[in-house]
């Protein structure tokens, strides 16, 4: 109640990167991973900050239940402006024990016209542990 009446229409914004930052200090990353299905579900923040979630939680957490179910944050769409978020989702399957999911995205991701090793270096990372 205070944060509404400090940040009013903010109030989500600001509340979020706290939790964020306190679970991040913490190594609670249930409740990291619970805080980003809350920003899906809401809608409100941008996807960007959804996607810096996801590679804190890359770099920080080693349980895949946690690494899968941060995947699904991100669509299969493979159009040019999903490919970052594609991409993050090949090494977000992988990472999670979704070896066939992550493989068969990233075979898809590696027939598209834009692909390359450099635009795409989870998806290429995949595939280099494929063979």
């Amino acid at each position: 109640a205070r944060a509404e009446l400090a940040f009013g229409q903010d109030e989500f914004e600001y509340t979020v990167k706290y939790k964020s930052y306190f679970y991040q200090l913490t190594g609670n990353w249930n409740a990291y991973l619970n805080l980003g299905n809350e920003i899906k579900a809401n809608g409100l923040l941008p996807s960007q900050t959804l996607f810096e979630m996801a590679l804190v939680l890359l770099n920080y957490s080693v349980e895949e239940e946690i690494l899968s179910s941060a995947a699904e944050w991100f669509s299969e769409d493979l159009s040019e402006s999903n490919s970052d978020n594609a991409d993050l989702k090949v090494i977000l399957l992988w990472r999670g024990g979704e070896e066939a999911k992550a493989k068969e995205l990233a075979l898809k991701i590696k027939s598209l016209q834009i692909y390359s090793p450099t635009n795409f270096p989870y998806t290429t990372s995949v595939l280099s542990g494929m063979e």
